[in-house]
C-alpha cells in the first residue's frame, strides 16, 4: 500500500482522476491548470449561478469541490483481494435445502414451542429470573 499513496492525488493518473470525478457534469469542470474542480457556470443570470460560485473555507468553488475530497481509492483503483475456489460447484442436491417453513401452531412444530414454563429454585434461576408464581398456561 506504500507505493500506492502518491495515487490519491487529482493531478494523478491518465485520463486524471480529477477530470474523471469532478461532478456535477452539468456545472462542473476540471482546471487542468489548477489540478482543481471547478464551477463552468459563466452567465450570472443562469439559476444555478450563485449556487455553483459559493466559496467554502478554502475559497475554493464549494459545490464543484466536493467531488474530488477525501477520495477513497488511488488513481489505479482501489488494491483488492480475490480468493478463488478451484473446481467449485454448489450443492443443490434437493435434500440439501432448508425445510420448508411451517406455522408455529402446525402440530409437528407447536410440540417443539408449547412447553411449559417450570418454576425453578432461586439458587438455580438467581434474584433477578426467579418466579414466584408460575403464569398461566396460554389458550391455544
Amino acid at each position: 500500500m506504500i507505493g500506492s499513496r502518491t495515487g490519491f492525488e487529482n493531478g494523478q493518473g491518465a485520463p486524471l482522476l480529477g477530470e474523471v470525478l469532478c461532478q456535477p457534469k452539468a456545472m462542473c469542470g476540471w482546471d487542468r491548470a489548477a489540478a482543481k474542480c471547478r464551477c463552468t457556470i459563466d452567465d450570472p443570470k443562469h439559476h444555478l449561478y450563485d449556487a455553483c460560485h459559493e466559496k467554502n473555507e478554502e475559497n475554493e468553488d464549494a459545490i464543484c469541490s466536493w467531488s474530488v475530497k477525501e477520495l477513497d481509492c488511488p488513481a489505479k483503483g482501489c488494491p483488492a483481494l480475490q480468493i478463488a475456489l478451484d473446481d467449485y460447484a454448489p450443492d443443490d442436491a434437493p435434500d440439501h435445502h432448508r425445510p420448508p417453513a411451517d406455522e408455529f401452531s402446525h402440530p409437528d412444530i407447536k410440540k417443539d414451542w408449547d412447553v411449559p414454563l417450570d418454576a425453578a429454585a432461586l439458587k438455580l434461576s438467581g434474584k433477578q429470573c426467579n418466579y414466584t408464581d408460575v403464569p398461566p398456561r396460554c389458550a391455544p
